[in-house]
């Protein structure tokens, strides 16, 4: 790169080709909140532009797979030992990343002795990046970096500072005519002189900077380090594809089993049909994505973390599992949370896609429940997302009505497409001894918090236990996830102090899906508000009976012509139990509902295809050279308006925590704004002293 102005040499750089000369698929194991974290990131965004395939696993995220004091762990009054790397918390990872090489950037990190077997046994290379990593482990590479600069350091103002280039030639070493054969350049000596300076003199920062460009930067350092274990015979060439970085927006790993069944779903499907295919999953909890899908996660509200994956994505999945609803646009400010980093509601779902959009990646809108959508502010959120998206399915045709007024100019026909949980490969069953110590005859329950009626809550788990009764059936609840297992506990201490002798077992919300399965296929019968207990009861051509906290769960029956076994919440005693009653003697479902399953499945088969199709039809997108993450500015101090209570609207709050269990409907409506009057919070005292003083006088000389 021949030196001209420092606005040449970085247009230059921001133009300037990355390309490595192998790409590989790279596991980079680094601590977020250590000292060094900003060289890491620098050494992530290094390996994304020459085009390898990352995963940057935290262990900020994961302290589990840091292991002190060796495998052992500390005895009392032991100094503690060398820190350990441990696979086997996030095994997942490396079943569904299958890395070529793993870096570890931690300092004095290296495997234990399992970690470094299982990694020896896959032939995959560990490396040490860092520079005072104990030499000589087993199974362990250590390469460490010398000092560099990233791209994004050469871009920004203020400049490297000259000590901090000095650091960079000297590579570490002392004399700054002993490290390298390009440090031994005419200029050296003046750097050294203004190592303890804190400004650039006049015509050496464009050199400076043009040869940092040329030989400097962390690409031209992993460059060389690659080459070595290539000629190690640690690595070896290969025509891998750059990654199709593919981001997924929904409330994973929040632990509902309906929503986690989505993502492994689409995971599963793509990683097969999508060349290159890296997802990345912007959901409730990263760390649970990441250790129990092997997907890289970050936190959909974490918008500075999700410009940089938006920045590299080349597409966005939004759903499956969302709801575009009025419930919370009032908690997000209206639409415009969009751009206060709301937490909740269609605001809040707006966010990624235009962030995807705005970097030049395809949106797609997948699966999408509807309604209620009165508010203007929440349609307004709902429109921006239609306007962005390349394709718009909805999983119901009321769903599909709902956006009608909405979706004629949107650049995507909205279309109806059946669950993506008819297209999951379902588990085989386990083994027989999975079934030990069940009741031989139960009707499988779910239950999940719905209603401040105690009333309401005892006349259903009343009906459900006497059917049981009558039948001579076990109960055994079936959480979908964790909030559900006290209606079901609830459920159990009724069914204690009744009359009638019934036994009631609650299975744990964690349960393995094949032994989650096991239990609905042993079952007479499902009782269930969930939408994916009954949908995979069905799958299975097992009878369910569904009550309908929300309208999904009527549209699933009515779809496979079964809208009489869907009954509302405040359905008679009576009709609950006769429908019950029906349900318990029926062995199957019936051949017209197990026709329609069969076509249901069939379907989000080909919709899983589609989805693929689309999704390598989108132009890949190559990382930017000259990206910078910039850091989000300092939070404002809360500053007091002047003007008159008339002229200022009331704020809504800028974030808003997210609820619990966020697809349940909140109470609607606005919240009453602040009582009116001038504000005083932010004046000195002073001030409203002399204020008060200054009311007096007026008023007696009134």
């Amino acid at each position: 790169m021949s030196h001209g102005s420092i606005e040449e040499i970085r247009r230059a750089l921001r133009t300037a080709p990355v390309e490595a000369s192998s790409r590989h698929r790279v596991l980079v194991l680094r601590h977020g909140g250590s000292p060094g974290s900003a060289r890491d990131l620098g050494v992530l965004q290094a390996l994304h532009l020459l085009g390898h395939t990352v995963f940057d696993l935290d262990t900020g995220l994961h302290p589990e797979c840091i292991v002190s004091g060796g495998e052992r762990g500390t005895a009392p009054g032991e100094e503690p030992g060398p820190e350990r790397f441990s696979h086997e918390p996030v095994s997942a990872v490396f079943q569904r990343f299958a890395p070529e090489l793993v870096l570890l950037t931690g300092p004095g990190w290296a495997p234990t002795a399992a970690t470094a077997a299982y990694l020896a046994d896959a032939g995959i290379p560990a490396v040490s990046l860092a520079p005072d990593t104990e030499a000589g482990h087993p199974g362990l590479r250590h390469l460490p970096l010398g000092p560099a600069f990233s791209r994004a350091d050469l871009l920004r103002d203020p400049l490297p500072s000259p000590a901090s280039v000095v650091e960079v030639l000297r590579g570490g070493h002392p004399d700054p005519r002993g490290a390298r054969p390009c440090e031994q350049i005419a200029w050296v000596e003046e750097l050294t002189a203004l190592a303890d300076g804190a400004t650039w003199q006049e015509g050496t920062a464009a050199r400076v900077v043009d040869h940092l460009a040329s030989h400097h930067l962390d690409e031209h350092g992993l460059e060389v380090a690659f080459e070595t274990l290539r000629s190690e015979g640690l690595l070896r060439h290969t025509g891998a594809p750059r990654p199709r970085t593919v981001l997924f927006s929904g409330y994973y790993g929040a632990g509902n089993r309906g929503d986690e069944l989505l993502l492994d779903t689409l995971l599963g499907h793509l990683q097969a049909t999508l060349p290159g295919f890296h997802p990345v999953v912007a959901g409730s909890k990263p760390a649970v994505v990441e250790r129990e899908h092997g997907a890289q996660a970050l936190a959909r509200a974490n918008l500075d973390a999700g410009e940089a994956y938006a920045a590299r994505a080349s597409s966005l999945v939004l759903g499956p599992g969302g709801h575009w609803h009025d419930y919370s646009i009032h908690l997000a400010g209206g639409a415009a949370g969009t751009f206060r980093a709301a937490h909740v509601s269609p605001a809040h779902m707006a966010q990624l896609p235009l962030l995807v959009a705005a970097y030049g990646g395809a949106v797609h809108v997948r699966g999408m429940g509807v309604g209620p959508l009165a508010d203007s502010a929440a349609r307004a959120a709902v429109n921006l997302t239609g306007r962005l998206a390349r394709t718009v399915t909805v999983r119901d045709q009321e769903s599909a009505r709902l956006l009608e007024p909405l979706s004629p100019p949107w650049p995507a026909e909205v279309e109806v497409s059946p669950d993506v949980v008819y297209g999951l490969s379902l588990p085989a069953p386990p083994a027989a001894a999975a079934r030990e110590g069940r009741p031989r005859r139960y009707l499988a329950v779910n239950l999940r918090p719905w209603t401040d009626r105690p009333e309401q809550r005892r006349r259903l788990q009343q009906a459900i236990i006497d059917v049981a009764a009558d039948h001579g059936l076990a109960l055994v609840g079936v959480p979908m996830q964790s909030t559900d297992e006290p209606e079901l506990r609830d459920l159990a201490e009724t069914a204690a102090s009744s009359e009638a002798d019934v036994a009631v077992e609650v299975v744990p919300a964690g349960l393995p899906l094949a032994d989650f399965l096991e239990v609905l296929r042993g079952a007479e019968a499902l009782v269930s508000m969930r939408l994916h207990a009954n949908l995979l009861m069905h799958r299975l051509r097992r009878p369910a009976l569904g009550l309908v906290y929300d309208p999904k769960v009527g549209s699933h029956f009515a779809e496979l012509g079964r809208g009489e076994f869907a009954l509302d919440l405040d359905a008679p005693s009576s009709l609950l139990r006769d429908t019950l009653e029906r349900l318990v003697g029926e062995p199957d479902l019936p051949r017209a509902s197990r026709a329609a399953v069969a076509r249901l499945e069939e379907r989000a088969r080909r919709e899983l295809d589609r989805l693929s199709e689309a999704l390598a039809s989108d132009p890949l997108r190559i990382p930017d050279p000259g990206w910078v993450q910039y850091l989000p500015p300092p939070a404002k101090k809360s500053a007091t308006s002047t003007k008159s209570p008339q002229s200022t609207p009331t704020q809504a709050p800028a974030t808003t925590a997210a609820p619990v269990n966020p697809d349940t409907p909140a109470a609607a409506g606005p919240r009453s704004p602040a009582p009116a009057g001038r504000p005083t919070a932010g004046r000195p005292a002073w001030r409203r002293a002399l204020r008060r003083v200054y009311r007096g006088v007026r008023r007696r000389l009134g």
